[in-house]
């Protein structure tokens, strides 16, 4: 059984979706298919049917850019004296772009399995929007089944401080990456025997000339830097680990979307022999006619 693992990294995690799309044209069979943040985009559009290699598919984002800064709300809070604790965006521009992206869909209609990632505040746990129960219970882990798929996607894209969390159940719903950026564990639960992962966020953090003399390019590195952390904890667990050179690419830098989702085919095809060995393994690979 083969499983796909997608890690989070803004934008650029864009190139899952060409690293997805080599497979596909391959006639490799994908069983399982989780993600987070950015990756949990690319999971959700291909077990919906769609080919997220196709930007048409993304441009209520590329064209839209949903960025709806909540300016009358932050100066209330400052007026009032209030520590502003939510983010500096609404993200109802996004839930809006993710409707449209992704229709009414619910999670028990997606195929293959698919776990999407976030995090609630509230309880400190990681939440996995799943489209079936795991085979193999994780303990510090949440399985929700009952919710549209968008709005599964919007908490796992609620990156803190940028989003305002979404606040569903009871739970303050954030960005998967502060739990799990590299979702392997969810994937091997499922019953994935063999995995491939893709990772977008390593290289950013390698990277050497980096804007550290101002408060955003700090924040931004020391992100950075624990996302790829997170990926490294993980990255003995899969069979197969992808890292796509998207260069540098802003969380929310829409228009670089065609260039990442290029940049992860010619990983994928850097990578073929490799996937190949991967997908026999685990059955995956088209029977010869």
């Amino acid at each position: 059984m083969l499983g796909l693992v997608f890690a989070g990294g803004g934008v650029s995690g864009a190139a899952h979706a060409g690293v997805l799309k080599a497979m596909i044209d391959a006639g490799i069979r994908v069983d399982c298919i989780c993600g987070t943040s950015s990756g949990a985009i690319v999971a959700a559009l291909y077990a919906s049917g769609k080919n997220p290699a196709d930007t048409s598919y993304w441009s209520p984002l590329i064209a839209k850019k949903p960025l709806d800064y909540d300016i009358k709300g932050i100066l209330r809070k400052l007026w009032r004296r209030r520590t502003y604790l939510g983010g500096v965006m609404r993200g109802d521009k996004l839930q809006h772009a993710l409707n449209e992206l992704l229709g009414d869909a619910q999670l028990t209609e997606l195929q293959p399995a698919v776990g999407l990632i976030a995090t609630d505040l509230a309880s400190s746990r990681e939440i996995v929007f799943a489209s079936r129960p795991l085979l193999y219970p994780l303990p510090h882990v949440t399985v929700v089944t009952d919710e549209r798929v968008a709005m599964a996607v919007r908490a796992s894209l609620s990156i803190p401080g940028l989003f305002q969390p979404l606040r569903r159940d009871n739970r303050v719903l954030v960005d998967g990456g502060v739990t799990d950026n590299c979702p392997i564990e969810v994937a091997r639960a499922f019953g994935a025997t063999h995995i491939i992962a893709v990772d977008t966020i390593t290289p950013f953090a390698q990277m050497q000339n980096v804007d550290l003399e101002s408060a955003p390019g700090i924040i931004s590195r020391v992100i950075n830097i624990t996302l790829a952390s997170h990926v490294a904890a993980q990255a003995s667990k899969a069979d197969l680990l992808i890292h796509p050179n998207v260069g540098f690419v802003g969380a929310l830098e829409w228009k670089a979307i065609p260039r990442c989702i290029e940049e992860g085919y010619k990983a994928a095809k850097s990578n073929w022999a490799s996937i190949v060995s991967v997908a026999k393994a685990a059955g995956a690979m088209p029977t010869p006619r």
